[in-house]
């Protein structure tokens, strides 16, 4: 999915957007990713390309000369925190405009890290520190992840918002590396992660969902031991969109 946009939150794998330097207005706490003042001073059309490992932003800085900026999600990526590289000193094919300039780089980003991360998509709200407590609480039971604050919110009283996490990942290879982790089953990494996902968003209430081709399972930080210790074990439907039912005391689809 691929769309334009000026100064508000964009969906996930999104152009950033295409609008005059001057044009962007800072809208507080709908979004943080807006074009870099580096580009933004220069006056030109900026062009922005949001991929699943960073956000790419280009411009054409000076007659036929291209400015490309790649910002990385992970912190521990090669070109962390950023790269700059122009059409001067990189092959970079500018005959076709931003167009060409910006698949150029979808494609040349892409392989600058070979590691194969799932990805965690967080509210457009998070702040750089949120993102990096994300990032780092998923480390420390040993899932290491893509955070990505690509989920669309807009408020004025973001810290009145129940935060939300989607983990894009298969189940099984989740719960088998936190247990690699720990020594033990899931149960115990599960119950510390969402504790640190909620204590690095101001301890507010909010829900991982875990998506997989045929099933939604959602935790929230209301969600019990019992239901995370069938969790660990495995013990939920197998298809549909989970929930935990507190009542029955089970995992049931809806």
């Amino acid at each position: 999915m691929e769309r334009t946009w000026k100064a508000v939150a964009f969906r996930e794998y999104g152009v950033l957007g295409q609008e005059e330097a001057g044009a962007w207005d800072d809208p507080g706490p709908v979004t943080r990713r807006l074009p870099p003042d580096e580009l933004r001073s220069r006056g030109g059309k900026i062009h922005g390309l949001s991929l699943r490992e960073g956000d790419v932003w280009s411009s054409e800085t000076s007659p036929g000369v291209w400015t490309v900026m790649w910002y990385p999600h992970r912190r521990d990526h090669p070109d962390w925190p950023s790269l700059t590289i122009d059409s001067q000193r990189e092959a970079i094919p500018t005959e076709g405009g931003s167009d060409a300039v910006l698949e150029w780089a979808r494609d040349h980003f892409r392989r600058r890290d070979e590691r194969d991360f799932a990805e965690a998509l967080i509210d457009s709200l998070a702040t750089p520190d949120e993102v990096a407590a994300t990032e780092r609480a998923f480390d420390e039971v040993g899932f290491p992840v893509i955070v990505n604050p690509a989920l669309e919110f807009r408020s004025r009283y973001p810290e009145l918002i129940p935060w939300t996490l989607v983990l894009k990942a298969p189940l099984t290879a989740f719960l088998t590396a936190l247990a690699a982790k720990a020594g033990a089953d899931a149960c115990d990494s599960l119950r510390r992660l969402v504790g640190q996902l909620a204590e690095s968003r101001g301890a507010r209430r909010g829900q991982v969902k875990i998506e997989e081709a045929e099933r939604e399972i959602v935790l929230t930080t209301e969600t019990p031991e019992d239901a995370l210790r069938l969790l660990a074990r495995g013990q939920i439907p197998e298809s549909g969109y989970v929930l935990w039912d507190d009542d029955a005391k089970v995992w049931r689809r809806h």
